[in-house]
């Protein structure tokens, strides 16, 4: 993800005022339509703000949105019963099949802390692996301090966040256009 730099925290103090330059029509019509043209770019090559989306709620922590009974159990809501017995929260499962060339589902949840990350992660993994489900790639164990794990079962992908990183990313606002199958809060109690 790119990221803007705030230009006025690097801007010096101003000791003395400079001459105002008059705007040629070009930087005008740039500053209204809220594009920037690159240093070294080819003329006439355009680069426009990355704006984040607006943030979708889907109503994460409102209430507990459980899969319809008559729905065949998935690989996601098995993955979402382990990672709730580890007590994971706000766990919110995605069929991303529409709009997505990755995977069939999407598995988002929050885990506490760093120790949190891993234990759910090895729940999660110990409940699939009984199952007969192969890990294909597991991203974010070798790190330090992870704020993000990412477990890859094919038609399935298990992100685990941090708090602070979930609400970074914003996964579920990227594929809001995915069918919401299920939702659990998993409150601390």
């Amino acid at each position: 993800m790119f990221k803007l730099k705030n230009k006025s925290a690097e801007r010096p103090a101003k000791s003395a005022k400079k001459p105002v330059k008059k705007a040629s029509k070009s930087t005008v019509k740039a500053k209204a339509s809220k594009t920037v043209k690159a240093k070294g770019a080819r003329p006439g090559a355009v680069l426009r703000k990355r704006v984040a989306p607006p943030k979708a709620n889907l109503g994460i922590g409102a209430v507990n949105i459980a899969p319809p009974a008559d729905e065949p159990r998935t690989l996601g809501r098995d993955a979402a019963e382990a990672a709730i017995d580890k007590k994971a929260t706000d766990i919110v499962l995605l069929d991303v099949r529409e709009i997505s060339g990755l995977c069939d589902e999407m598995l988002v949840m929050t885990a506490r802390s760093v120790t949190h990350l891993g234990a759910v992660a090895d729940g999660v993994e110990e409940a699939l692996r009984k199952q007969g489900e192969r890990l294909i790639h597991s991203d974010g164990r070798r790190s330090a301090e992870p704020d993000w794990l990412l477990l890859d079962y094919g038609n399935l992908m298990v992100h685990i966040f941090r708090a602070e990183a979930r609400d970074s990313y914003r996964l579920e606002d990227y594929y809001s256009e995915a069918r919401l199958v299920a939702k659990w809060k998993n409150e601390e109690k």
